[in-house]
């Protein structure tokens, strides 16, 4: 548990632990990252943590001048249909645009996506590769198959 952010350096283990039971940096902890970052950039180390691909250029530049190095994001899908479908909560411009920002900042990306969703199609599929080369633009791209208990959500 988080409880001495003055102390970092007397508890660094409670400093990362709360991002264990967080696996991406959601909106609502963008301020406990950053507050992380800050205490982890005086000790000189390098980390790197899971993420959304919707974090401002700003956040960004404020972990990589912390000692931020990589950020693992889960894209999953190269198309703004499937993503709205899956309830990602993000469009392939937003993630093109946060792509361009991690690279403007110095962060590696190391980017998973996930190919044959319940809701896809061949076409979707085919479609997606390219563009989902041309929204990660990253360092190092992973193309993973769902879980065997993904369910298809209903279309809204």
């Amino acid at each position: 548990m988080f409880t001495s952010p003055s102390a970092p350096q007397e508890r660094v283990r409670d400093i990362l632990e709360p991002l264990e039971d967080y696996p991406a940096i959601l909106p609502p902890l963008v301020d406990l990252a950053r507050e992380i970052a800050r205490k982890l950039g005086p000790l000189g180390l390098t980390w790197s943590c899971n993420s959304r691909a919707n974090l401002d250029y700003d956040t960004i530049k404020s972990f990589k001048d912390n000692g931020l190095r990589l950020l693992l994001v889960g894209y999953e899908s190269g198309n703004d249909e499937i993503l709205r479908r899956i309830k990602k909560g993000v469009t392939t411009e937003r993630m093109r645009r946060f792509t361009r920002d991690c690279h403007r900042a110095g962060v590696v990306i190391h980017g998973t996506f996930i190919l044959g969703l319940p809701v896809e199609t061949r076409e979707t599929v085919c479609a997606e590769t390219p563009a989902s080369r041309a929204t990660s633009s990253m360092d190092g791209p992973v193309f993973r198959r769902p879980r065997p208990e993904t369910v298809p959500m209903a279309v809204s």
